[in-house]
């Protein structure tokens, strides 16, 4: 009987074999993971230091700012939305209420696809609540369970649904 075979790796065995990769094993017959670190981009690191600062910085102001010039620098980026998601998310924890509606709304309508626009759609609602708009934030938890059905921000929805 022979060893069975993978498509990736060699014969499945007492030994691993990753074909064409012969130098991964060790003379002790023992696996070498290879590291594999990937660059990252300008528009990445600009991001990741808005986002450390926003996590572990002092100023949720500062933190603003970085995502601002994130986005005035990269429009475009596949990162974009999740930096105005964040500027919206600082006003949100400032309790300015008003400029949150406002940042998160502009995130659905710049990044209509974006990942974070159910999210954003979540806070906006809190935040008409916050501001003291029951009706606005219901229509909003509404509109979200009935575009995104199946993402935690309308899980989050259903439930804070429930408890009006």
């Amino acid at each position: 009987v022979g060893q069975p075979k993978d498509k990736q790796l060699g014969a499945v065995g007492n030994s691993l074999i990753i074909k064409g990769k012969s130098n991964l094993i060790s003379k002790k017959n023992n696996l070498k993971i290879p590291k594999f670190q990937k660059k990252l981009t300008n528009a990445e690191m600009d991001f990741k230091k808005a986002l450390r600062f926003y996590r572990y910085g002092k100023s949720l102001k500062t933190s603003r700012v970085l995502f601002e010039s994130f986005l005035n620098k990269y429009p475009n980026d596949i990162l974009s939305d999740d930096a105005q998601f964040w500027i919206a998310k600082t006003y949100y924890l400032e309790k300015k209420f008003e400029q949150a509606i406002l940042s998160f709304s502009r995130l659905q309508v710049d990044f209509p696809k974006g990942n974070m626009v159910p999210d954003s759609i979540f806070f906006e609602a809190m935040s008409y609540l916050n501001f003291g708009d029951k009706a606005s934030a219901k229509e909003l938890l509404s509109r979200l369970i009935g575009m995104f059905p199946n993402t935690d921000a309308s899980r989050k929805a259903r439930k804070k649904l429930k408890s009006f």
